[in-house]
């Protein structure tokens, strides 16, 4: 449900583990996320927040910014993670998980980086 934020105007909130990610409903703002290791950090433009994602959540991630703004369907995902397409539920399902923890940076119909989201893997968790 959309709610009215003062100053703001009509935002969609997400409920999150820890919190909310409320963004306005029109989400024209850009995200920087960097995937660290296993670590998600996210800016968007105020209150930085991470997220210790779960090492198949992190893959997940990784393969989908690397698939770019095409995205991945659920057999390419599960040929990317497991090496065949026989896992396409499993793909779904970590998918369906991973939007549990980090909302709508992620979307489907294909899977991938939502548009506005600038994600970046970092080569090492030091960076």
């Amino acid at each position: 449900h959309a709610i009215a934020v003062p100053g703001v105007g009509i935002c969609l909130p997400e409920r999150l583990p820890d919190g909310w990610l409320v963004r306005p409903s029109g989400w024209r703002t850009t995200l920087r996320a960097v995937l660290r290791g296993s670590v998600l950090e996210v800016d968007a433009e105020g209150e930085p927040w991470r997220v210790v994602l779960s090492p198949r959540h992190a893959d997940v991630v990784r393969h989908l910014a690397a698939a770019g703004a095409g995205g991945m369907t659920a057999a390419q995902l599960s040929r990317a993670m497991f090496g065949d397409d026989a896992h396409e539920v499993t793909a779904r399902a970590e998918v369906s998980r991973l939007r549990r923890a980090i909302g709508s940076l992620i979307v489907t119909g294909p899977y991938r980086v939502a548009e506005g989201v600038e994600l970046r893997v970092a080569a090492t968790s030091q960076e």
